[in-house]
């Protein structure tokens, strides 16, 4: 009979087997592992709907900071109704930029109640930051025009953020 290899009987192997099955736990559970590639798109985080001035919406939820960080990256359209809404532990001053965005956003940065404090319009692959002109815990970006288009600005409230009473 062949000799197999028992983990418990070799000391260094079972704590790299212990480490590594923690680095991967740890991953999993933060969102650092995820289904996309880096250079692609996320289109499986999870949605909600929100409502803003009568418009219906349907956001995808960046939570993690991996997946806040990437955001509408690589996106090359955006449906009309669709966007993201990024959730932030706690309110402070929020800034973005277009790092490997094709396409033109409209971005709104909404304080604790999730009324919009100050919006903007940013270009596509533009290094320039777009950054909140007070503290802000959610920031919601829609396709370019959005807000514009429809004249809601500063005061409109975003209704069904989550977190928000």
């Amino acid at each position: 009979m062949p000799p197999t290899l028992q983990i418990s009987h070799h000391p260094p192997l079972l704590r790299l087997a212990q480490r590594l099955l923690w680095l991967w736990l740890l991953l999993w559970c933060t969102g650092g592992v995820t289904a996309t590639a880096p250079g692609s798109p996320q289109l499986d985080l999870p949605r909600t709907h929100l409502q803003i001035a009568g418009h219906r919406l349907e956001v995808q939820l960046a939570i993690t900071p991996e997946q806040r960080q990437k955001g509408l990256m690589f996106r090359e359209t955006l449906p009309e109704k669709e966007g993201m809404l990024f959730l932030f532990e706690e309110s402070r001053e929020r800034c973005f930029w277009m790092k490997q965005t094709p396409l033109p956003l409209a971005i709104a940065f909404l304080d604790e109640q999730g009324r919009i404090v100050h919006h903007a319009e940013m270009r596509p692959f533009d290094p320039q930051l777009t950054c909140s002109l007070q503290p802000v815990r959610y920031v919601l970006e829609m396709g370019g025009g959005w807000f514009t288009r429809r004249g809601i600005g500063h005061g409109a409230v975003v209704e069904g953020v989550p977190g928000v009473l």
